[in-house]
């Protein structure tokens, strides 16, 4: 798990907690927005050539218009912010001076936010003109658990990484995306006369009444949600027989006569594992090898790289949780469903695994 994952939560558990007395836009800025500003390795307290407040330019009549922050880079703004009150209605709210100081920058990326919801808007529709709907949107108190938004955020708003050639590129497909997705929705509820009357002429010939079409949309509406849960029920089918290979391969481990035996709970626990390590590798690269005292969970099946062992030989079960510098924490479980709460320290350890070692790894002692 990154670092900035790491903060977010942090974050997203702050405005949970503080929001109900969150009153002004002034407290807003504060304890929500800077701190976020802050994430992405953006200087906040360099408030003259980084992270300015309340940046003052004169456009056209108006005189001493302001933006809450800019973001510059190289003596040039690339991002602004306009700030709400954290109990606004962000989406009445009209964010017209963000937009008309918009259209008279250098920047390419605005940020319409209470602190609570963001909108990231750029000029899709038309060159130096900010758009109406957003290319990016998040609520942050549900943000850590969107992976996509965050890898999104981590590779191309990094002060680091900030590249606004790519991420222009980036956000164009993000936006188009998002809004692909939203069409094909409305179309599953209501396909529209073009897009029947498209199916329906590869498959009748001729031209198709008023009555015709009715019953045509109605069929397509059928077809396209039975296609999708089929598609839906042969994933679950494959998983389920995948499963069910993998329980025959620990079964089919242990030899004759042997006194190790792999017991249903201790093969439910690897699922368990196995399921909340997907976000971050394949699910074949996890393997479970049982022993008299424990069963061990290892990646790549290498001895090397524990990630945990079952202790469940006893009254009170155990997890052995490894960490990347292969020491292990005994933590006590009465329920499998106990599991999911080292969920983090379970993909800590994997991700470590799949960074580039710079030293020799030396062999775990069992």
């Amino acid at each position: 798990m990154s670092d900035f994952t790491d903060k977010l939560k942090v974050l997203s558990q702050r405005v949970k907690d503080n929001l109900p007395d969150t009153e002004t836009e002034e407290a807003t800025k504060q304890a929500f927005i800077l701190p976020f500003i802050s994430m992405l390795g953006y200087d906040i307290f360099n408030t003259t050539k980084e992270v300015v407040p309340e940046f003052t330019a004169d456009i056209g009549a108006k005189k001493g218009e302001r933006v809450d922050y800019v973001i510059m880079m190289n003596g040039k703004p690339i991002i602004l912010i306009e700030a709400k009150p954290a109990k606004s209605d962000i989406d009445k709210e009209d964010p017209n001076q963000l937009r008309r100081y918009y259209n008279v920058t250098d920047a390419k990326i605005a940020i319409f936010t209470n602190g609570v919801y963001y909108r990231f808007f750029s000029e899709f529709a038309s060159p130096n003109n900010m758009d109406s709907s957003p290319f990016l949107a998040f609520d942050i108190r549900v943000l850590p658990d969107d992976k996509e938004k965050i890898d999104f955020l981590e590779e191309y708003f990094f002060k680091g990484k900030f590249n606004i050639e790519v991420l222009l590129i980036k956000a164009q497909e993000l936006k188009y995306l998002k809004e692909f997705k939203d069409i094909f929705g409305d179309q599953i509820k209501k396909p529209h006369d073009d897009l029947v009357k498209f199916f329906a002429r590869r498959v009748k010939e001729g031209n198709l009444s008023k009555k015709q079409v009715g019953l045509f949309t109605d069929l397509l509406k059928k077809a396209i949600t039975d296609f999708i849960n089929d598609r839906i029920n042969q994933r679950l089918e494959s998983a389920k027989q995948q499963e069910e290979r993998i329980e025959q391969e620990i079964r089919s481990q242990q030899t004759v006569g042997s006194s190790v035996v792999t017991t249903d709970e201790e093969i439910e626990a690897f699922h368990i594992t196995r399921a909340l390590l997907y976000q971050v590798c394949t699910p074949s690269r996890i393997v479970l090898r049982d022993s008299k005292s424990y069963c061990s969970v290892l990646f790549d099946d290498n001895n090397r790289k524990p990630i945990c062992r079952f202790y469940f030989n006893s009254a009170q079960k155990q997890i052995g949780v490894f960490d990347s510098e292969k020491n292990m924490e005994k933590i006590a479980i009465n329920d499998l469903s106990d599991i999911y709460a080292i969920k983090d320290k379970l993909l800590a350890v994997v991700c470590s695994y799949q960074e580039p070692e710079t030293t020799e790894t030396t062999e775990t002692t069992q």
